[in-house]
């Protein structure tokens, strides 16, 4: 269920179950993203368009993988949070926060305490 901010000619609409992805970003009634409906109604696909929002890396890494403490650690491009589900804790009226908080899961790939948004 998209979660909808409007304010003065914005509207924007973020996906939390979908990674946070903003999937509608329109100034006075014009559209500025590209998002494919299609595949944002199976969660079984990747969502194509809208602005994802990534963590904790942006790009690729060498072989998908980092280091730390002397440990390898397996983390794909862009990194895992836009394939997590984010909560919606508080909606204010001008003002939409999602968050996305570390796991035992998360801990697997990225061995550190995060908390986003």
């Amino acid at each position: 269920m998209p979660y909808t901010l409007h304010a003065e000619r914005i509207r924007l609409e973020i996906i939390p179950e979908r990674g946070g992805l903003i999937s509608r970003w329109q100034w006075r009634g014009h559209g500025l993203v590209y998002s494919d409906w299609e595949r944002f109604a199976d969660p079984q696909l990747s969502a194509r368009g809208g602005i994802p929002l990534l963590f904790p890396t942006r790009g690729n890494l060498a072989e998908d993988t980092f280091h730390s403490n002397r440990q390898a650690y397996r983390l794909k491009q862009h990194g895992f949070a836009r394939d997590l589900p984010w909560q919606v804790p508080d909606q204010q009226e001008h003002l939409l926060k999602p968050r996305l908080q570390d796991t035992p899961t998360t801990r697997q790939r990225y061995p550190f305490a995060f908390r986003r948004g």
